[in-house]
């Protein structure tokens, strides 16, 4: 999955990345790779952002961009609606209410069943 993924991301060998609200089987995917070297503290090419609901995407969303290179590509992941299980962010949803932040998306790849992530650059004017 690591190379697939990486390889739709577009994501360069020897990048680093700080993820927030990650799920710890995806902190362990990362782990197990050599693309991207996790940080903690700092800035990053990359920042994924996890989020399952609005309320997390609003606490966590200027900590994430506030962790960006001058560079740093942003990706925010949200959970797929299963069946009777749903959430109240998604595709459609994050492209409206980010907007408020500057950015708003441009790519989007299926992370694993589970969860989604989107691609999003900051709004030109």
């Amino acid at each position: 999955m690591e190379n697939t993924i990486f390889k739709k991301m577009h994501i360069k060998e020897g990048s680093t990345l700080i993820c927030i609200n990650a799920p710890k089987e995806f902190i362990e995917l990362i782990n197990s790779q050599k693309t991207l070297e996790l940080k903690k503290t700092g800035l990053a090419d990359y920042v994924f952002l996890f989020v399952s609901s609005l309320d997390e995407y609003d606490k966590k969303i200027k900590s994430a961009l506030s962790k960006l290179s001058k560079t740093g590509i942003l990706w925010i992941s949200y959970p797929k609606s299963k069946g009777k299980i749903k959430y109240d962010v998604n595709r459609d949803i994050l492209y409206g209410h980010s907007k408020k932040d500057g950015i708003e998306p441009c790519s989007m790849v299926a992370l694993d069943e589970s969860w989604s992530m989107m691609r999003f650059r900051e709004i030109k004017e």
